[in-house]
């Protein structure tokens, strides 16, 4: 399981990624309680599954300018990819210096 931040997961299955959204909540065995986003091909793909629902949920907010909405996603983006963007560039820059 990956935990993406203190809301979101994603899990693999044999076809590839389940994405869940935590409710923060336990039901009565104890374990806790998932909102299923649905199904992922690859990691990237999940990646962008939850920064849509979390645009939504910020658009759920409040009441934002344009601009303000733009900053908003735009910071939501750059918190979701800035690690995995620098794994992968970290990867690309070891491959090539082995080919």
């Amino acid at each position: 399981m990956i935990r993406v931040n203190y809301d979101f997961t994603i899990k693999s299955y044999s076809q590839g990624y389940k994405v869940y959204r935590e409710l923060h909540k336990i039901d009565k065995k104890g374990n806790p309680l998932y909102d299923f986003l649905g199904y992922a091909t690859d990691i990237p793909h999940a990646l962008g599954m939850i920064q849509k629902r979390m645009e939504r949920e910020k658009v759920d907010e409040g009441d934002w300018t344009l601009k303000e909405a733009i900053e908003q996603f735009k910071a939501i983006h750059d918190d979701l990819y800035k690690d995995f963007l620098s794994i992968e560039q970290t990867i690309k820059n070891h491959e090539n210096t082995h080919s």
